[in-house]
């Protein structure tokens, strides 16, 4: 007869860690956004089974949770969380936990120590929508500033996400190489300012805030601008990926398209069939996109795609840590126009659309 002897190790069997962080990977998967009020809340609901199973399952279910945030407030709830999971290490090296954060420029205006004290974070976005021409750089050097330093130990800030910026300029470019010069791909948004979901009068006072269109006010042609912008991210020497939410075309293009436009409620320029039936304007626009296009990546050694906000681009979502933005967010911002680079044999050649 078999053996009857009982056997501890057999009857409690221990689970496999990573099985278990798995599991708590893909329960969080349709949680996460939650931010305000909801952190206070309802914020921890998903992981509140596993919390409860063990001191095990607690502790991984809330380093998998606090992996990727995004909260809004004053963050006070945030660091009650982040020292009860990582006391130990809370007053020294930092929080270890965090990976990726989604914030906006007033939350984390009171939380600049915080920031600095996310010593593994590798992927930053923020949402500039509250900030103006005058705030702007004075806002992003103080957040610069309070980025981790790199050193042995500590990871590497290598994506960064800015959208609603009231202006892209090299002032801006400079700060962000002489900062965060590890960047792998950098998005800085700036055109999905200008609002089109009401009258044309509300329409053009969003586009005052924003400089969405720098030609020919700030520069004279597409190339001079490529010319200043690439020397301004020289120092981003691993940059691969990088997106820049302004239009090349010149900016007069938007009032000629507001003016022939028949109905009273604001419309993009891509819905608008006497602007897409202006070939001419879209072969010229096309050819600065990728002129512009190809004096950065001849620059910039590392570069393997650039896209632009364009007129006549598409609207396709923009990635996040590899990962598709929800429809909302693709369709509340203007199309760009991606441009792939191909590097073979001391060449450097551009094209728009697919990838090579």
């Amino acid at each position: 007869m078999p053996s009857t002897v009982f056997d501890p190790a057999r009857s409690s069997p221990i689970f496999p860690a990573e099985i278990i962080d798995r599991i708590l990977q893909l329960a969080l998967l349709e949680h996460q956004g939650n931010s305000g009020r909801d952190w206070e809340r309802n914020v921890l609901r998903p992981i509140l089974s596993f919390s409860q199973a063990s001191k095990a399952f607690r502790q991984l279910a809330l380093r998998r949770f606090l992996q990727d945030i995004r909260f809004s407030g004053e963050g006070r709830s945030l660091r009650l969380l982040l020292e009860s999971v990582e006391v130990s290490s809370a007053g020294q090296l930092g929080y270890r936990s965090v990976r990726t954060l989604r914030t906006n420029a007033r939350t984390l205006s009171f939380n600049f120590r915080l920031l600095s004290s996310f010593i593994r974070l590798q992927a930053l976005s923020i949402d500039m929508g509250s900030e103006g021409f005058l705030t702007q750089n004075c806002v992003l050097k103080a957040f610069c500033k309070s980025l981790p330093v790199p050193s042995v130990g500590i990871s590497q800030l290598t994506t960064l996400k800015l959208t609603f910026l009231p202006r892209i300029d090299t002032a801006l470019l400079r700060l962000l190489a002489q900062y965060a010069p590890t960047l792998v791909d950098l998005h800085l948004g700036c055109s999905e300012r200008i609002f089109y979901d009401c009258c044309w009068s509300c329409c053009i006072d969003t586009s005052d805030c924003t400089i969405h269109s720098p030609i020919p006010d700030m520069y004279t042609n597409a190339d001079d601008l490529a010319v200043d912008f690439a020397f301004a991210l020289k120092p981003m020497s691993h940059l691969t990926r990088l997106h820049l939410g302004i239009f090349l075309s010149p900016e007069q293009i938007f009032y000629e398209h507001m003016n022939h436009d028949e109905y009273a409620v604001a419309s993009p320029l891509d819905d608008c069939d006497i602007c897409l039936g202006n070939s001419r304007l879209i072969d010229y626009t096309v050819r600065i996109e990728l002129e512009a296009s190809l004096i950065m990546a001849k620059q910039l050694k590392s570069l393997r795609r650039v896209s632009w906000s364009s007129w006549f681009g598409d609207r396709v979502p923009c990635t996040w840590n590899d990962e598709h933005e929800a429809v909302d967010d693709v369709l509340a911002g203007p199309p760009k126009a991606v441009v792939w680079v191909l590097r073979m044999a001391g060449r450097v050649r551009v094209k728009r659309g697919e990838s090579w």
